[in-house]
């Protein structure tokens, strides 16, 4: 007779409920794939082993739609610009959200929606049917035998049944008799084509609009050529700024609490104190907060009350709205005294949060 705590095994009624929405994109076709299958079971298991069972069934069953478009979320996040571009040009992202560096000569191109990037202004993303042999050696397509053109691997007289592709050709585009190899799997078949799926799905190489365009003049087949951007923002070239510090002055107003007389930054003493002697100034742009110095000024510090970098270097190298070049003990005219016009206000009346 069986114990109660069978007879719960028994009844015990296993419902999995497996939900799959994966916003990561699986590319596969013309638009991406989501894997977007619900399916609810309900049976009764002995075992873990049939559980597993269960699982591997379900999963060989999900089902793959096609979407028309990229998701995208524009404006969830900041964008985080790149400082600078080998390119010297910005452009957008595939979702148009914010700006990424474009593509310059033999980078990385394409991709499904062109998520590995867009070339540069004359430049335009080269892509070729990507088809080795076995052996690792490039196949050459199109290629001519007895009197038939292939744009793909063919088993035509195969004497191991297996498809071969051309290694060498003549002038005339006949391949050369033994240079020829067994394809991989990954070469384009006869039900697996170089096609615009393939094609839209593929990485390319950036390259000189008129290399490309020749590229295609002599070899049309197996290849796609993808225009470049139309225009571009100019970005900053990384070769010049390697070592520029990035970090600068901030320019907003200075609290009295700070010690300012002027509320302004990069204040001039009125004696020569070496790097001091152009004031101070609150930095913005900091790389990295935990090596405040890198790609910034040597002399950085941390002021724990106003929770905030400064430097006196960086004031040297900064002109500030309505402070550079000005001396209050040469009287400059220009040079203004804080007022309470100004936005300025009693020490007694801030209220000390920094």
């Amino acid at each position: 007779m069986p114990s109660n705590s069978d007879r719960a095994f028994e009844d015990w009624q296993t419902k999995v409920y497996f939900v799959i929405n994966d916003p990561n994109i699986i590319y596969g076709g013309h638009s991406a794939l989501f894997i977007h299958y619900y399916t609810f079971i309900s049976c009764r298991m002995r075992s873990i082993q049939s559980i597993l069972v269960a699982g591997i069934f379900l999963i060989l069953f999900i089902k793959y739609e096609r979407v028309s478009g990229l998701s995208c979320f524009c404006g969830a996040a900041p964008c985080e610009t790149p400082k600078c571009c080998d390119s010297g040009s910005y452009t957008t992202d595939a979702c148009g959200c914010c700006p990424i560096c474009a593509k310059g000569v033999d980078d990385t191109c394409g991709g499904p929606f062109r998520t590995a990037g867009n070339c540069d202004v004359g430049l335009s993303c080269v892509k070729k049917c990507s088809c080795k042999t076995e052996d690792g050696d490039e196949c050459i397509f199109p290629f001519t035998f007895n009197e038939t053109t292939y744009n793909r691997c063919t088993a035509v007289e195969s004497v191991n049944n297996k498809t071969w592709c051309a290694l060498e050709v003549d002038g005339n585009g006949v391949v050369i008799d033994g240079k020829w190899g067994d394809c991989d799997f990954s070469c384009p078949q006869e039900d697996y084509e170089c096609d615009s799926t393939y094609f839209f799905n593929s990485l390319g190489r950036c390259l000189n609009k008129t290399e490309a365009d020749s590229l295609m003049g002599r070899s049309s087949a197996g290849v796609q050529v993808e225009d470049g951007i139309s225009d571009s923002d100019t970005a900053p070239s990384c070769k010049e700024i390697s070592n520029v510090n990035q970090c600068r002055c901030s320019e907003d107003p200075l609290s009295p609490l700070t010690g300012s007389k002027t509320g302004k930054p990069c204040e001039p003493l009125s004696s020569n104190f070496g790097s001091e002697a152009n004031g101070w100034c609150f930095l913005t742009n900091i790389q990295d907060p935990a090596n405040p110095s890198k790609d910034c000024y040597e002399d950085v510090e941390w002021s724990e009350t106003h929770g905030k970098f400064w430097s006196n270097m960086a004031c040297e190298s900064q002109t500030i709205q309505g402070r550079a070049g000005l001396n209050p003990e040469e009287g400059d005219d220009d040079y203004d005294q804080p007022t309470f016009e100004d936005g300025f206000i009693d020490s007694s009346e801030v209220i000390y949060d920094a």
